[in-house]
């Protein structure tokens, strides 16, 4: 690649690396780099040594990146203009910088006010600069935890944090002390709580008590019910203000609030799906189960409590119309009366046809009912009463909808399955319906010949006899070369079906000698560049056959040798796409395709600094995993780990979205010239 053209890439190309895209002439190349780095500052640490020691070049990466400082030579790693800028980009970078800087007031200042608990690396002196520290807790008031013990007891340094994050509470004064007197300072618990309710379980039982802290709690988050007194958990302006934040909080009231009308209904409007647990059951109590109102609120976003309402309810039209307007199935948990009721079964099949197995057997033969509901889903013909299943009008409008007649064809009544209206619409439906048809229908060669032509049309199902009709055969394979793999052993060594076949991509059917005929594989492969995994391991390893077949589908790559595959993908790794990935998954995990070997991000996500492990699957007798290697987060460790990978038996088909194909296509074209 050229100047001009890595100049381009640069600008048109979010994930061009120094590292990946070019080579080491123009990594020494100042405008290369220097625009690079603009885009990606992390891609400083692909530049020549000679760069990473020149400050208009790092200056201009750490802007963009301040972990692009730890590239940096190590004299600009002590410049103070340059660490300014790389904190002002991120705080964290300060980790990278020397320990006088570290010590810096104005450094530590900015990269505090960029993120808290960058005060975690500052020099110990400036975690007791009251200044530093309420900057830090400010942006995150989790940085508190890394405060002087002289600020962690300061009540303007312990607010600020608490109001940022309420559970920052917890490590205010002397965490270790059994009475820590900022757990019952009302003004810092009250901030704290508006910010984290469940922060609750933390105070004095004296401000556990306090109703203004509760309520405060609470309104934050209604689960902090579960922390307050015993006395408030009884005050019903406490428990209404709980489940209206959060109805799972009524596991936390009293019995007596569990049986309160209005609560109930509260925690019934917040979340209905609440009631799905089986939690209405044990915090619910007494006639509210029973209660009309509560439960119509419920079933309008959550037809399916109906199954938990008392039989009275389940036996009420209203409340069971309503359900199943909702969801039809629900129909399964009416009283027996209702699942007899036309209205209500005809409500119920309408929103899910499926609901016609609750309904009463006797609507089941009701041919207005089963034709509204198998025009909706064929499928739902096997709910139906066997004699409407030989009701040609209504078979037919069941295999026009059915989404899969393969399981459900079957249903369809002996005489229907000879008819050769209903088995062409049920094939044009779904090809492996046929496999139901009569036995004649099979064994019928021109309406054999009819069904070919259809685009879904499966071969397997036709008579043994037509499977050895050449006429049939030549008809199935011009239509879908796979068709060939089900015919007679004498026809699968017909030249002519064979070429038909090969250059439709089916290589599978192909004899050991053709599948060694490299015009006939890349014929195969052109069509289909799967195919290249039935080619002969010779043509696996030809260069021509293997860029044809990638060409037409990237994946067939992993058909090829092992070199070949090997070393087309280590080379064209996209490594910077691949590091990007891993940096902002903290659960980043890839395994080869048998699952047997992984690559594992280990740290947090948005972070530079991880582990990169190669391991094995977890062994069923021992739950261990055994570690291959271990690897560091830099793109020269991660091709590190790749390697690895490889040499322990995965392989690279999980990689394939990483890869460069342009450059993929330009090696192959190159070694076949």
């Amino acid at each position: 690649m050229g100047k001009k053209e890595a100049l381009k890439q640069i600008k048109e190309d979010d994930f061009f690396s120094l590292g990946d895209d070019v080579d080491e002439k123009l990594q020494g190349d100042k405008e290369i780099v220097l625009a690079a780095v603009k885009k990606d500052g992390l891609d400083l640490e692909h530049a020549d040594a000679n760069l990473r020691a020149d400050k208009e070049i790092v200056l201009a990466a750490v802007k963009q990146n301040g972990y692009a400082l730890e590239h940096a030579d190590a004299k600009l790693i002590a410049d103070k203009e340059i660490v300014l800028a790389a904190v002002k980009s991120n705080g964290n970078a300060i980790i990278v910088a020397t320990d006088k800087l570290k010590g810096d007031k104005k450094i530590v200042l900015a990269a505090v006010k960029k993120n808290g608990l960058a005060l975690e690396y500052v020099d110990e002196k400036l975690k007791n600069d009251k200044e530093i520290v309420l900057a830090a807790v400010k942006k995150s008031g989790t940085a508190l935890l890394y405060a002087s013990k002289k600020l962690k007891a300061d009540k303007e340094v312990i607010l600020t944090a608490v109001k940022s994050y309420g559970d920052a509470l917890r490590y205010a004064g002397d965490i270790l002390e059994a009475d820590n007197k900022f757990f019952a300072d009302k003004e810092i618990v009250l901030a704290a709580v508006k910010s984290y309710g469940p922060v609750l379980q933390h105070v004095s039982e004296k401000l556990k008590a306090d109703k203004e802290v509760v309520l405060a709690a609470v309104k934050q988050e209604g689960r902090a019910l579960e922390y307050v007194s015993e006395k408030l958990k009884k005050d019903k302006e406490v428990v209404l203000a709980a489940v209206k934040q959060d109805s799972y909080a009524l596991e936390h009231a009293d019995e007596k609030s569990k049986a309160d009308k209005e609560v109930v209904f509260a925690a019934v409007k917040q979340n209905s799906k609440y009631f799905m647990q089986n939690e209405f059951q044990n915090y619910a109590v007494g006639k509210l189960k029973a209660d009309k109102e509560i439960f119509l609120t419920a079933i309008k976003s959550n037809a399916s409590v109906l199954q938990h309402a008392s039989d009275k309810l389940q036996g009420d039209k209203e409340v069971v119309l309503t359900a199943v307007k909702h969801d039809g199935c629900a129909l399964q948990y009416a009283d027996d009366s209702l699942k007899k009721d036309k209205e209500v079964v005809l409500a119920a099949v309408k929103q899910d046809g499926g609901s016609l197995q609750y309904a009463d057997k006797k609507l089941k033969t009701d041919k207005k009912i089963v034709l509204a509901v198998v025009k909706q889903n064929g499928d739902i013909l096997e709910y139906a009463d066997d004699k409407l299943k030989a009701d040609k009008e209504v078979v037919l409008a069941a295999v026009k909808s059915m989404t899969s007649p393969y399981g459900n064809f079957d249903d369809v009544d002996e005489k229907l399955k000879g008819d050769k209206e209903v088995v062409l619409a049920a094939v044009k439906q779904d090809g492996f319906a046929l496999e139901y048809a009569d036995k004649k229908l099979k064994n019928d060669k021109e309406f054999i010949l009819s069904l070919i032509k259809l685009d879904n049309f499966i071969f397997d199902y036709v008579s043994e006899k037509l499977k050895g009709d050449r006429e049939v055969v030549l008809a199935a394979v011009k239509q879908n070369t796979s068709a060939l793999q089900y015919a007679d052993d004498k026809l699968k060594a017909d030249k002519e079906l064979l070429l038909i076949a090969t250059k439709g991509g089916n290589l599978e059917v192909a004899n050991a000698a053709m599948r060694n005929d490299k015009s006939i594989v890349l014929a195969a492969v052109k069509s289909n560049g799967y195919a290249l995994e039935h080619a002969s391991e010779k043509l696996k390893g030809d260069k021509e056959v293997v860029l044809a077949a990638v060409k037409k589908n990237g994946q067939a790559l992993q058909y090829a040798s092992d070199n070949i595959e090997k070393n087309i993908v280590t080379s064209h790794i996209k490594y910077k796409k691949l590091k990007k990935d891993m940096d902002n998954d903290a659960d980043f995990l890839l395994w080869d395709s048998d699952e047997k070997v992984s690559i594992t991000h280990s740290g947090n996500g948005n972070n530079t600094n991880y582990r990169v492990s190669v391991e094995s699957n977890q062994d069923e007798e021992t739950s261990e995993y055994e570690v291959y290697g271990e690897f560091a987060s830099s793109i020269n460790e991660i091709k590190s780990a790749v390697e690895c990978f490889w040499e322990n038996g995965g392989d690279f088909l999980q990689f394939y979205e990483f890869l460069n194909w342009e450059k993929v296509f330009m090696d192959l074209e190159t070694n076949t010239k």
